[in-house]
C-alpha cells in the first residue's frame, strides 16, 4: 500500500541509465509527495497576508458495491453510532466499546428477535497527504470467544481539497454476535506528522431494519416479482459464530502470517448439536506480499544480484489460503487481488476505487462433512495457512493479515450430531505447480526475464461425510472444489508486466450413502448433477469464480504509465431436487453453500464486475508533477430474490464522466446515482 511498485520501477530505471552510460543525470526514486497532485492544503501556496481561501467542496470518492441489506427493502432503520473518530496517531490504539442491543431501546428495532436486515455503515473525509490503510471490524464475547472479523476496508487516499466515502455491508450472517452484548473494535492504524497529515475522520454505525419486504422472483405464469415479508435474522443466519483468530478483547485479532511468523492457529469446541459449519476465511497480502501476484519464481529470483534491495520479491506468483482441522487438510481459498487506492499509481483510484477495496470479498469452506468428530465436546485445531506454488509452499515474512470464523447452525434437539468422514481426496494440501522461463542478463540493468507459473494439474479437493442430528436428519454432506491457475510475467528495467488467470469452483453437496462414489469420483458437471437431483435426490450449490488481472507498468525518465485490467466474478448456481422449494425466507444474501440444519439450497445469484484503469503521469526530477488517470468499469449484480443491478461508469482523475445505472434493484445501488460532469 506504499507506492512499492511506483518505487521498484523507479529504482530499476536509474540502474538502467547508469549501465548504459546516459549522460543525463539518473531518475531519483520517485518522492511521490512532493508532487502538487497530493500536497496538502493546510500549506496554500502565496502570501501568508492573503485570506484564507474557501473551504473546498469534498469530492466523493466511491467503490460500486451490492446493496446492503443484499435481499430486503426495509422501511423501518434504525441506527446507533458505534464509532466517530478523527484516526490521526492511531497505530497500537484502535477504538473499543461495550455494544449493547438494547441501545435500540425506544426505537421500531428495540427487539433484535426482530430484526430483519443489519448493516455496518461507515462514513469517512480525508484531505491533505496519507497513505491508504487498512482497517478492521471485530465483535465478539466470552460464551463464543472475542475478536470475529466482520469487516476489512481501505480508505480512499486524500486529495488536498479533500475527499468523502461511504459504504454499507450487509451482516445480516453475523446476527447471532449483534443480538446480545458484546465487545467491538475498530482498528485504523495511522499516522500524521509534518508529511503525512491526512487525519482519517470516520463514523461507524451500526444499522438494523424490522419489517423488511423481499421483492422475490416470480412464478412461472408471473410477469412481476413477489412482494412478501421477511423472515427475521434469527431464523435466518447461523445459530453461532465462532472465531478464528487472537481473540483479543480490546485490540484487533488478526493473525500475520508467513515465513518465520508460522500460521494461525485456534482451539475451539463446537456445540454438540450442530448440524451444519462453514469456515469464512478473511485473507489479505500485505508488505512484501502486497503486490503477491509479481513476485519472482525463486529459481530466477536467487540469480538476480539485490534483488530484495531494488524492491522485488521472490517465491512466486501463485498464492493459496489453506485450512486444516486438527492437522488434516479440510480445503483451500485462491483469493481475488484486492489493489487498494495506493497501488501501483494512485491516479488509478481516483475517484473511484477498485472492487473490493472499500469492503473486501471473502471465502467460504464448508467443513459440514467433518462434523461426526467435531461434537464430542474436545476442543479441536483450526489452522489457517497461506502457501505458495514454489518448493516448499514458501511465502514472504509475515505478510498476510488473515482471520476466519465458523458459521454454525444448531440442530433444535439439543442431542449431539453424530458420523464420520466417509470419504476424502488425499494429498490435497500438495501444490503441484510449474515454472517456466528465461532470464538474460540482469533485468535490472541490461537484462530481462520471462516467466510463466502455473498449476501442473489444477487445484483439486473433495471430502464427503455422514450427519446424523439428534432430530433424525441423515444425508451425506460433501465439499469438493477445483481451480486453475497461470501467470504470465515479463521484467526489464523500465517495465514489469503481469496477466494472471485464476478461475475455479467449488461446490456443496447433500446426498444419499450410496451416491458417494458416483458424485465424487464421476468428476460430474452441474449440469450432469442436474439430472441426478431430479432422478435420484442429490442436491448440490456451487460457486463459479473468475478473478482475472492484467497488470503493465512502463517507466521513463519523463513518464511513469501503467495500465490494470481487473475483473471479479462470483456465480452461483445450484442443482437441487428442492428447486421447487420457497427457500428465499431463509437465506441471508450472499449463501455460496448449503445452509441450516435441514439442508436449504441457496438460490442463483451473481455478481460482475469488470474495470480498466489506465494513467498517463510526467515526471519531473521523480516526482509525478501531473497526470490523468481514467477508468471504465462495468458492474452486473443479481441477487438471490432476482433483483438486478446494471451499471457502466467512467471516470477520470478528476471528475465521473458517466454512471448508466439501472435494473429492478437500482435505487438500492451503491454508491447512489453519481453526478456526472
Amino acid at each position: 500500500m506504499h507506492l512499492l511498485k511506483y518505487t521498484l520501477l523507479a529504482a530499476a530505471a536509474s540502474a538502467s541509465a547508469l549501465a548504459h552510460g546516459h549522460a543525463e543525470p539518473l531518475l531519483k526514486i520517485p518522492a511521490i509527495w512532493q508532487s502538487p497532485l497530493f500536497k496538502s492544503s493546510n500549506h496554500p501556496v502565496g502570501s501568508h497576508s492573503s485570506p484564507a481561501p474557501v473551504k473546498p467542496k469534498l469530492q466523493e470518492a466511491f467503490q460500486i458495491h451490492e446493496p446492503a441489506p443484499i435481499l430486503t427493502n426495509t422501511p423501518q432503520i434504525c441506527s446507533i453510532t458505534l464509532v466517530s473518530r478523527s484516526f490521526a496517531n492511531s497505530y497500537g490504539s484502535p477504538s473499543y466499546l461495550s455494544y449493547d442491543p438494547a441501545s435500540f431501546a425506544g426505537t421500531s428495532c428495540s427487539y433484535p428477535d426482530e430484526w430483519t436486515g443489519l448493516t455496518l455503515d461507515i462514513h469517512g473525509e480525508t484531505r491533505g497527504r496519507q497513505f491508504d490503510r487498512l482497517g478492521t471490524v471485530w465483535v465478539g464475547n466470552n460464551r463464543t470467544g472475542q475478536g470475529v472479523e466482520v469487516m476489512r476496508l481501505d480508505n480512499p487516499e486524500p486529495t488536498r481539497t479533500g475527499v468523502f466515502w461511504d459504504i454499507k455491508k450487509d451482516i445480516g450472517k453475523y446476527w447471532s454476535l449483534f443480538s446480545e452484548k458484546a465487545d467491538v473494535v475498530f482498528d485504523l492504524p495511522n499516522i500524521v506528522d509534518d508529511t503525512y497529515t491526512g487525519a482519517l475522520n470516520v463514523t461507524l454505525k451500526l444499522s438494523a431494519s424490522v419489517d423488511g419486504v423481499m421483492q422475490s422472483r416470480g412464478g412461472k405464469h408471473r410477469r412481476r416479482p413477489v412482494a412478501q415479508s421477511a423472515l427475521s435474522l434469527k431464523n435466518r443466519s447461523a445459530d453461532v459464530v465462532i472465531p478464528l483468530s487472537k481473540r483479543l478483547r480490546t485490540n484487533n485479532s488478526i493473525f500475520l502470517i508467513g515465513g518465520s511468523a508460522g500460521n494461525g492457529t485456534t482451539p475451539i469446541t463446537l456445540p454438540q448439536n450442530a448440524a451444519r459449519a462453514i469456515v469464512e476465511i478473511y485473507a489479505s497480502g500485505t508488505a512484501t506480499e502486497e503486490f503477491w501476484y509479481t513476485g519472482i519464481p525463486d529459481r530466477f529470483y536467487n540469480q538476480i544480484p539485490d534483488a530484495s534491495e531494488d524492491g522485488y520479491y521472490g517465491h512466486g506468483t501463485y498464492r493459496e489460503v489453506q485450512l486444516y482441522i486438527d492437522g488434516t487438510f479440510a480445503g483451500f481459498v485462491t483469493p481475488y487481488p484486492i489493489i487498494y487506492t495506493g497501488g501501483i499509481n494512485p491516479l488509478l483510484w481516483r475517484p473511484s476505487a477498485n472492487y473490493g477495496t472499500f469492503d473486501q470479498p471473502t471465502y467460504n469452506v464448508d467443513v459440514t462433512p467433518w462434523l461426526g468428530g467435531l461434537t464430542d465436546g474436545k476442543e479441536h485445531v483450526f489452522e489457517l495457512a497461506v502457501v505458495s506454488s514454489e518448493e516448499g509452499g514458501g511465502i514472504n515474512d509475515a505478510s498476510w493479515f488473515v482471520s476466519g470464523n465458523v458459521q454454525v447452525y444448531l440442530d433444535a434437539s439439543g442431542e449431539r450430531t453424530t458420523g464420520k468422514v466417509l470419504k476424502v481426496q488425499s494429498g490435497g494440501e500438495d501444490v503441484d505447480g510449474y515454472t517456466e522461463g528465461k532470464l538474460v542478463g540482469d533485468p535490472l540493468t541490461n537484462g530481462s526475464l520471462t516467466y510463466t507459473v502455473g498449476l501442473k494439474r489444477g487445484r483439486s479437493f473433495g471430502v464427503a461425510g455422514s450427519i446424523k442430528t439428534g432430530s433424525g436428519v441423515e444425508y451425506v454432506a460433501g465439499w469438493y472444489q477445483s481451480a486453475e491457475y497461470s501467470n504470465n510475467g515479463f521484467v526489464n528495467a523500465t517495465a514489469q508486466t503481469n496477466d494472471q488467470k485464476s478461475y475455479g469452483w467449488t461446490r456443496s453437496f447433500v446426498l444419499g450413502a450410496d451416491k458417494v462414489d458416483k458424485v465424487m469420483d464421476a468428476g460430474l458437471s452441474l449440469d450432469e448433477l442436474q439430472t441426478l437431483a431430479d432422478t435420484q435426490g442429490v442436491g448440490a450449490v456451487q460457486l463459479d469464480y473468475n478473478y482475472p488481472l492484467y497488470a503493465a507498468s512502463y517507466l521513463s525518465n519523463t513518464n511513469f504509465d501503467v495500465q490494470v485490467n481487473q475483473q471479479f466474478d462470483r456465480t452461483v448456481r445450484r442443482a437441487s431436487h428442492n428447486s421447487q422449494r420457497n427457500d428465499l425466507n431463509q437465506l441471508i444474501g450472499d449463501e455460496t453453500t448449503f445452509v441450516h440444519a435441514e439442508p436449504v439450497t441457496a438460490l442463483p445469484h451473481a455478481t460482475l464486475s469488470r474495470r480498466t484503469g489506465t494513467v498517463d503521469s510526467v515526471l519531473v526530477n521523480g516526482a509525478i508533477a501531473n497526470g490523468t488517470g481514467t477508468s471504465d468499469q462495468t458492474f452486473m449484480y443479481r441477487d438471490m430474490a432476482g433483483g438486478t443491478i446494471d451499471r457502466h461508469t467512467r471516470t477520470n482523475t478528476t471528475s465521473v464522466l458517466q454512471d448508466t445505472l439501472g435494473g429492478s434493484a437500482s435505487g438500492r445501488a451503491q454508491p447512489a446515482q453519481l453526478a456526472v460532469a
